[in-house]
């Protein structure tokens, strides 16, 4: 079952239209908005996730977070006329399998969801190569820790580092306490902490520093 996520209607029916094709492949629903997605992500399971970066005034890349927040086992496709080689990157830090520009034909898509489905990741070959080279280069040099965060992940972190509580930081994100403990959980993993106090700790001399003229 596949959800796609559009506020361009022509978007919706060519794309769900090329899907319906295909052998095997299903159109659950398509919609336009993150708000409708939200309204059913719990009642209605879907194996795939198709998401426009751009939806109204949100990015499609936070929707795609609370998705597999709320349904880990989803796989997530973007398909957008935002710059592969600039997005894919966050695209893929979001949970995010693969990209897909607009300027590609609707079958593309298509392949694109069956590689997913299949445990695989889809780029073009360019933006596939760079990413390659982008992490040969980091490994190289030494990329900042807080570049493996996603940009939820990172915005919750920096929050943690200028002093705001879960609370706060739920409230002013319009998103529940659970969520953002998610947010901090994962931020604590991958930068290799143990505890939230560790943590804490890396975040507010972080933040003392980025705030930094020097």
């Amino acid at each position: 079952m596949i959800l796609i996520v559009d506020d361009h209607p022509a978007i919706l029916e060519a794309v769900s239209a090329a899907i319906e094709r295909e052998d095997g492949l299903r159109v659950g629903d398509a919609v336009g908005t993150a708000e409708e997605v939200r309204e059913f992500l719990l009642d209605r399971p879907f194996d795939v996730v198709i998401v426009d970066i751009s939806l109204d005034e949100e990015t499609g890349l936070t929707l795609i977070e609370e998705v597999l927040d709320e349904r880990p086992e989803t796989k997530a496709l973007v398909y957008s006329m935002f710059d592969e080689e600039r997005y894919a990157g966050r695209a893929l830090r979001a949970g995010a399998r693969g990209y897909v520009h607009k300027s590609a034909p609707t079958a593309e898509v298509v392949r694109a969801i069956r590689r997913i489905e299949e445990g695989e990741i889809f780029l073009s070959t360019d933006v596939r190569s760079q990413i390659l080279g982008n992490v040969i280069r980091n490994r190289k040099y030494g990329a900042a820790p807080t570049e493996q965060l996603t940009d939820r992940e990172l915005t919750v972190f920096r929050m943690i580092g200028g002093g705001q509580s879960v609370r706060d930081i739920a409230d002013r994100l319009n998103l529940s306490r659970k969520t953002v403990e998610t947010y901090r959980r994962r931020a604590k993993e991958k930068l290799g902490y143990q505890t939230v106090d560790e943590l804490l700790q890396f975040a507010t001399e972080w933040s003392r520093k980025q705030a930094s003229p020097n």
